[in-house]
């Protein structure tokens, strides 16, 4: 089900659109929205927009891959994650890395809204180039993991400081 919040996020006064992204901009765990709404003309000029999602994910993982025999970006990396609910019965959540169209583009980190899910207990990433599986288990949530192709386990990014707009 789906719920009208157009007014409610402040998106109701947007101009013509030339792209739009999702990112966590603030780095606390739910995507914020970038709009490109100016133009190249000078009659056409308006300004850009980040609308900052106020709410928290009650659960979330970012998950961020570096290849080494695949492109750097890991530009076409699938990302399977197995999530196991508080009692028991699972669900799986599928990405792509760099599933993007032509009039946007979102962070290459892939972001996982688990909800009240509770615990990743399975991720596991097919590389673009060589289609080699690497596959982690039981991942704590809340968090960046950077996963590099070929390596064991993962690093956690820590982020020093929430940037809050003015």
């Amino acid at each position: 089900m789906f719920e009208d919040v157009t007014i409610s996020s402040r998106a109701d006064h947007l101009q013509k659109g030339h792209g739009v992204s999702f990112a966590d901009y603030d780095s606390d765990g739910d995507l914020d929205l970038f709009c490109d709404v100016g133009g190249a003309a000078p009659g056409d000029a308006s300004h850009n927009i980040l609308l900052q999602n106020p709410h928290h994910w009650p659960a979330w993982l970012r998950v961020k891959l570096v290849g080494t025999k695949s492109n750097r970006a890991a530009l076409g990396a699938k990302i399977d994650a197995t999530v196991t609910r508080p009692h028991g019965e699972t669900r799986s959540i599928y990405r792509t890395v760099g599933g993007n169209s032509s009039f946007g583009g979102n962070s290459l980190a892939e972001h996982l809204g688990l909800g009240d899910d509770g615990i990743v207990t399975k991720l596991e990433i097919t590389w673009p180039s060589t289609s080699a599986k690497q596959t982690l288990q039981n991942l704590s949530i809340d968090r960046e993991i950077i996963i590099t192709e070929s390596a064991d386990g993962f690093q956690v990014r820590s982020f020093l400081k929430v940037i809050t707009p003015a």
